[in-house]
């Protein structure tokens, strides 16, 4: 039998690891853009 709040605090921090690596996935992807806009 799982625990109700391991389970709970499991899936937070899975969505928190996941909007972080979101965040840093799209400011990297705009960093690039940007950096090969300036080189042009």
């Amino acid at each position: 039998m799982i625990n109700t709040y391991q389970f709970a605090a499991g899936l937070g921090t899975g969505l928190f690891i996941g909007l972080i690596f979101g965040i840093g996935f799209m400011w990297y992807f705009n960093y690039c853009s940007n950096f090969k806009e300036k080189q042009n």
